[in-house]
């Protein structure tokens, strides 16, 4: 249908191509914490959600072309170069925190200093805190991702197995007789006209 064209369109194509939506993951999580963008959202209620959504656009393009069947990626992105892409990607998106944890200068610095919670005696901290639950939580997040690639390998290994076993097992089974009408056959005492076959004809039956 008109979805499926579109999805296999050459802009999709381009976009879920593994290297570029990895770029675009890590572009988007840099672009929201090292430009006003994230202190902006902070104040602006819709372009909070809009990035939230924006977020959530960016990781799909990657995620989605690997965990499904459908044909968005290219042919040689076989099961061990998507897990090996996986595994890339666990790491490319370990920057982001460990840059935050280790940034000197507050992220939205103003907002936070105005909004610290009463429990939080330094936004340096916190800020540093941050950072690490990002990247604990991008590495989380990556492992059960890797761990249905690796079954997915492990499924299609096991079918390509049997599908070959199957014909091996054809090409090797003797051939069958060829399937014809059946023949009648006759006895042999009816046949052959010896003295035997005669005696046999004439017995009571």
């Amino acid at each position: 249908g008109r979805v499926r064209r579109v999805l296999s369109g050459r802009p999709v194509r381009l976009l879920t191509f593994p290297l570029v939506s990895t770029a675009l993951v890590l572009a988007t999580e840099l672009t929201v914490y090292f430009t006003p963008y994230f202190a902006t959202a902070l104040r602006v209620g819709w372009l909070h959600e809009l990035m939230y959504l924006h977020l959530l656009a960016a990781g799909c393009l990657f995620v989605l072309p690997v965990l499904t069947r459908e044909q968005a990626l290219p042919a040689w992105c076989t099961h061990p170069v998507r897990a090996a892409l996986v595994f890339l990607d666990g790491i490319v998106d370990a920057l982001p925190g460990l840059v935050v944890m280790t940034h000197g200068t507050l992220i939205a610095g103003a907002w936070y200093l105005h909004h610290a919670p009463p429990w939080s005696s330094d936004v340096h901290h916190d800020q540093q805190l941050g950072g690490g639950a990002m990247l604990g939580v991008s590495e989380l997040a990556a492992l059960p991702f890797l761990l249905v690639v690796l079954a997915q390998w492990a499924r299609a290994e096991r079918t390509q197995t049997a599908v070959l076993d199957r014909r091996l097992d054809g090409e090797l089974a003797p051939a069958a007789p060829a399937q014809g009408p059946a023949v009648l056959v006759r006895p042999w005492w009816e046949t052959e006209q010896g003295e035997v076959a005669e005696r046999v004809r004439r017995a009571p039956a």
